[in-house]
């Protein structure tokens, strides 16, 4: 467990919550919640689907326009394939993968969005949001080690975002957690939902 962050209970209503929210029995606390995926998500993804290339911030068009509801239906479907995956530098596969991997992997094969690899990349791209515009799918970045923006996972909703943590692998997490506020750095909104 890293240096700072207590282990904690979640009151069984939260638990509870989660888990409806979710559609699954069991949730681990450890710190983040961590999460195995339901094994009807685990689909190949659509190869009809061509991915497109995402434009800067300084384009003065949208990224991609898509329809909400069809939007989180996706991004939640590749999102709940890859939780509980192991956390692997520089991975983008089942096998393992990093916080940008998996940014990068799920807006490819959800929404056809192709997003460049590093969190650094991502962060310049999109719509600047702000905490009280957030919504499902929008990217939030980090600087965990101090040195510099280094890490992005994707909001879920209800206080939850999914990333993959060095020693959890794939997970959900609390947005609001300390640990998580103390190194928030930005919000980006890469599609333009309709």
């Amino acid at each position: 467990m890293r240096a700072g962050i207590k282990s904690f209970f979640f009151p069984a209503a939260v638990i509870w919550s989660v888990g409806a929210i979710l559609g699954i029995g069991t949730i681990l606390g450890t710190g983040c919640l961590g999460l195995k995926p339901a094994p009807k998500f685990r689909s190949p993804p659509s190869s009809a689907q061509k991915p497109a290339v995402a434009r800067t911030p300084d384009s003065s068009s949208p990224l991609v326009a898509i329809d909400f509801s069809e939007f989180r239906q996706k991004l939640d479907r590749r999102i709940r394939y890859y939780l509980g995956t192991p956390y692997q530098l520089g991975g983008e596969s089942r096998a393992g993968m990093d916080c940008s991997g998996l940014v990068k992997t799920v807006f490819r094969e959800a929404v056809g969005i192709d997003l460049p690899r590093t969190s650094k990349q991502q962060y310049r791209l999109g719509t600047v949001i702000s905490k009280g515009e957030l919504k499902f799918g929008d990217l939030l970045f980090f600087e965990m080690d101090g040195s510099g923006l280094d890490h992005v996972g994707i909001y879920y909703g209800k206080g939850l975002f999914v990333h993959a943590s060095t020693a959890e692998g794939v997970i959900l997490a609390y947005f609001k957690d300390d640990y998580f506020q103390k190194r928030f750095v930005g919000i980006r909104r890469i599609a333009r939902l309709r």
